[in-house]
């Protein structure tokens, strides 16, 4: 045999299996799409395991339904290998208790991974659930939309019987704040207020009594009465270094501000209030 039949014999061959090889990847990967199917969960967080991601691993969560069933969830540390990138919220953010709805894929080994579509999303909710002060709510978080929860350290509000203070800033405005921006303002905020009432005050009544925290002497028209989730309170619109609407709440002997301040109609803050205030409940 001539070296000129022993170059095509070979060329052939490699041909041959360089087509296989190929031809197997694909049946692999044809397997292990088929090995996966679309699930959409809601559940809260009992654990998060971000250390894989340190050498590319990726971050794997525990998420708990109400069904009593418990997921694995994970999320590459190359978030270029995710197709759904955009829709992944900051799992560096996540903390015990926060609620998570995730639609991704989930294998026979039971992992679900929220990457494999641009359909794929996971989402981010902190949960305030303060059994002893009776009141419960939650928030979007893990975006730069999202926000930030605070409680500042108690402060002159003590003399009006205060009892805590959970503050909601905007990611954004929350990391500028942060980074010491000089000559800035303290941003827009929503903020649930929480007071004694030992003197079982109406709402209405405790805000004229304690105008320096209600800001109901900056109100803008009308203080009208209302319900929030079963509690009787009121609601007015303020004006002060930002626009501000405010309902103060009385419950079981406490008293509630929740209010949301904002620059402009168009401001995110602004189109959250009110979804943020469908989320508050009282405690029995």
């Amino acid at each position: 045999m001539n070296l000129k039949n022993i170059l095509i014999g070979g060329g052939i061959i490699l041909a041959l299996l360089i087509g296989a090889f190929f031809a197997l990847n694909t049946y692999i990967y044809n397997e292990k799409q088929s090995d996966t199917k679309r699930i959409e969960l809601l559940g809260l967080v009992t654990a998060v395991d971000l250390e894989p991601m340190t050498y590319d691993g990726p971050g794997r969560i525990i998420l708990a339904t109400e069904d009593g069933k418990s997921y694995t969830i994970e999320v590459p540390a190359r978030m270029n290998l995710c197709e759904a990138k955009d829709s992944i919220g900051d799992i560096s953010t996540l903390s015990i208790g926060d609620g998570l709805e995730v639609v991704g894929d989930i294998t026979e080994e039971g992992v679900v991974v929220p990457c494999g579509s641009m359909e794929h999303y996971l989402r981010i909710t902190g949960i305030v659930l303060d059994r002893e002060l009776k009141v419960r709510f939650h928030y979007r978080k893990g975006t730069q939309d999202g926000y930030v929860l605070t409680t500042p350290p108690h402060g002159n509000e003590e003399a009006a019987d205060f009892e805590e203070a959970y503050i909601l800033t905007q990611k954004s405005e929350y990391d500028a704040l942060q980074a010491g921006e000089p000559g800035r303002e303290g941003p827009p905020t929503i903020s649930v207020l929480i007071y004694k009432n030992p003197k079982a005050q109406s709402a209405r009544a405790w805000a004229e009594a304690n105008p320096s925290v209600s800001n109901i002497t900056l109100a803008r028209g009308e203080v009208t009465d209302t319900t929030l989730n079963g509690a009787k309170g009121i609601r007015y619109d303020g004006d002060g270094l930002y626009a501000s609407e405010t309902l103060v709440v009385a419950h079981e002997g406490r008293v509630y501000v929740i209010s949301g301040s904002y620059l402009d109609q168009e401001s995110q803050i602004k189109k959250d209030f009110t979804p943020f205030l469908s989320t508050v409940g009282f405690l029995k």
